[in-house]
């Protein structure tokens, strides 16, 4: 069951967001009166968009265009800003809208920084937000060198990967006989061609 608030707490963010972006918002109008629903793992938000580009919340009665299924993981991979989940989305519905969406979700950032400039000040908030991201980097660099030290043990010491090189020998190697092969029947070809 999606808490009441969740819905009003989704809306307010979106159109604060959108309120700094023009042309969004005009993208959006182009698909007024059209519902979406945003279901993350059974929590759903749905929405519908008005024609001055904006959301609100949609009528749980009314038909919905475009469904848009995210998991948990996902949901925090676009919160980080990566784009690249939108290409493994589960969509059902109106493709448009659905594209509409994702050109949006790319293009359209928060300026996290001037909100929080409203409540601490410039410097502070500045400081707050570069502390964050430089977290976030360390985080991120963290998880790809441990990820590159989980290949290299595999390949080296476990011997559970095999590595690139040897890859690339095998497929090599197979072409080669494949080619050899393709000889070897062309030759039989033309012996059975002499005996007839």
């Amino acid at each position: 069951m999606t808490p009441p608030f969740t819905a009003a707490v989704a809306v307010a963010f979106i159109n604060h967001v959108l309120k700094d972006a023009p042309s969004a918002r005009l993208r959006l109008a182009a698909q007024a009166g059209k519902r979406i629903v945003f279901d993350l793992a059974g929590l759903v938000i749905r929405l519908e968009i008005d024609v001055a580009g904006q959301v609100a919340e949609a009528d749980a009665e009314k038909d919905v265009h475009t469904t848009i299924y995210l998991t948990p993981g996902q949901w925090l991979r676009l919160a980080m800003k990566d784009d690249k989940v939108l290409r493994e989305l589960h969509v059902e519905g109106d493709m448009q809208l659905a594209q509409t969406v994702s050109h949006l979700v790319e293009t359209v950032r928060w300026d996290i920084e001037e909100d929080l400039s409203k409540v601490m000040g410039d410097v502070a908030a500045h400081r707050l937000v570069k502390t964050v991201r430089e977290w976030l980097d360390a985080r991120k660099a963290g998880a790809s060198s441990l990820m590159q030290a989980a290949v290299e043990y595999a390949e080296e010491e476990a011997h559970i990967l095999a590595k690139r090189r040897q890859i690339e020998q095998f497929v090599k190697e197979v072409d080669e006989v494949r080619e050899a092969a393709d000889r070897l029947e062309k030759r039989l070809q033309l012996l059975q061609n002499k005996a007839k």
